[in-house]
């Protein structure tokens, strides 16, 4: 099993909240540092979220991808930018949880905090696969089939459940309009019950 293997199954388990994936026999590739490859998708909004808070930053700089050659350029910088894009989205998910706490306890929210909070909304926006994207992963998910890389029933929607699942549920737009609240306002909690009510959970159910 090689590295980018392993980076695909970690950026999975990583958009699934799981925990890391051990890769066996696993061939060393050359490893490229997220944050360098996140500033060559989205550098306006990696330099927002470091005016802010640098340990978003460290995460990111702490986590590598392998460079594997067999890869098309294409597919791999779609798979390079889902990787990164599940692990920003986690960090994310994570600080939109404190802030809605925030909200709903009545404690205070900075101006530093709920910019915060913008910034990293802003860097998820960025690295959101489009169409283009997911066609250039749905052929890098073929081609792991052909080499023996991936499982043969292996479908790219696997791969981007948790992406498909955030579209579904409209979570960026709950987060987005959430955020856009005065949070000094009296009744701000029926106004997040209201906007989550109007976004959330509307999910078109397999039949």
């Amino acid at each position: 099993m090689r590295i980018s293997l392993l980076n695909l199954l970690v950026a999975c388990t990583v958009a699934a909240g799981s925990g890391p994936v051990a890769a066996d026999k696993a061939e060393p590739l050359e490893q490229r540092n997220m944050l360098d490859l996140a500033r060559g998708f989205c550098g306006s909004e990696i330099d927002a979220v470091s005016a802010i808070d640098d340990k978003v930053l460290g995460i990111l700089a702490n986590n590598t991808g392998g460079l594997d050659p067999r890869v098309d350029v294409d597919q791999h910088s779609a798979f390079d930018k889902f990787a990164i894009g599940a692990l920003a989205n986690a960090l994310q998910v994570g600080d939109m949880a404190v802030y809605r706490s925030h909200l709903a306890n009545g404690d205070p929210i900075s101006a530093r905090m709920r910019n915060k909070s913008i910034a990293l909304l802003d860097l998820v926006d960025c690295l959101w696969i489009t169409q283009e994207d997911r066609a250039h992963l749905e052929e890098f998910v073929n081609w792991g089939i052909e080499n023996g890389d991936f499982p043969s029933d292996m479908k790219v929607d696997q791969l981007l459940s948790a992406t498909n699942m955030s579209e579904c549920t409209r979570m960026r737009e709950f987060d987005r309009r959430t955020l856009a609240l005065d949070p000094d306002t009296p009744d701000i909690v029926d106004q997040v019950s209201a906007i989550a009510e109007d976004t959330i959970g509307r999910c078109e159910k397999e039949s």
